[in-house]
C-alpha cells in the first residue's frame, strides 16, 4: 500500500504525470493525492513563496489537485495568514503556540528551532528548565489570528 501511495505522488487528479496509466482522481491512492499538495506547497514554500502565493500557484494547477484536499490546504493556508507573531514570557507560553524564532538560553544554548510547535509536554519540560537555567525572553510566536488573548 505505501509503495503504491509512493509510486503516484507525482500523478495529477486529471490522470496525466506519473506513472503513465489510466488512474485518474479517485482513482489514485488517498495517500498520493495528499502527498502531491503537500509537496508542491513545500517545494514553493521552501523556494521562499510566501504562502498567499503559493496558494495561488496551486490555484492555477488546480486539475493536479483533488478539490478536497487542496480546499483543506488553502484553509489552512487562510487561517495562519491571519495568525500574528507576538513576544510574550515564558509564563505565558502556551501549548499549541509556534515558535517564531530559535528559543535559547541566556548563553546562547539552542533549546528549541523556529517553526516547531509547543506541546504540553514540551512546555512543562520547558517551564522545569526555567528553574535552573534562564531562557532568553521575551519569546517570539505565531499565535493564530482567532485567538483574541494569550492570557
Amino acid at each position: 500500500e505505501i509503495a503504491e501511495i509512493i509510486a503516484y505522488q507525482e500523478k495529477n487528479f486529471d490522470g496525466t504525470g506519473i506513472p503513465r496509466d489510466r488512474k485518474a482522481g479517485e482513482e489514485i491512492p488517498l495517500g498520493s493525492r495528499i502527498l502531491k499538495v503537500a509537496l508542491d506547497l513545500d517545494a514553493l514554500l521552501t523556494a521562499g513563496f510566501p504562502p498567499d502565493v503559493a496558494r495561488l500557484r496551486l490555484q492555477k494547477e488546480a486539475f493536479k489537485y483533488d478539490p478536497r484536499i487542496l480546499g483543506l490546504v488553502e484553509a489552512l493556508i487562510e487561517k495562519t495568514a491571519k495568525a500574528t507573531v507576538r513576544e510574550i514570557s515564558l509564563r505565558e507560553l502556551k501549548g499549541t503556540m509556534v515558535l517564531a524564532e530559535d528559543l535559547y538560553t541566556v548563553d546562547g544554548v539552542l533549546l528549541m528551532a523556529k517553526g516547531q510547535e509547543i506541546t504540553w509536554p514540551m512546555l512543562a519540560r520547558l517551564r522545569n528548565f526555567a528553574k535552573s537555567k534562564h531562557i532568553r525572553e521575551p519569546i517570539k510566536v505565531i499565535v493564530p489570528g482567532d485567538i483574541d488573548s494569550i492570557k
